[in-house]
């Protein structure tokens, strides 16, 4: 295969995954590790860098 007929292929594949997951976005709720993280990205840097957080639960 051609190097642009390559890249153009692997574009489109990319796009529908984005589409398809564009279309989901708002369907599944939060889960509590991704809820932690989502409320601890809002936390000013200063209190990011003076608290030891790991929102990622062991595994």
């Amino acid at each position: 295969m051609r190097p642009n007929r390559t890249a153009a292929i692997l574009a489109s594949i990319t796009l529908v995954g984005l589409l398809l997951r564009l279309v989901e976005i708002g369907s599944k709720p939060l889960w509590s590790d991704e809820a932690l993280t989502l409320l601890i990205s809002k936390w000013p840097v200063a209190m990011l860098m003076l608290r030891g957080v790991d929102p990622t639960p062991g595994l």
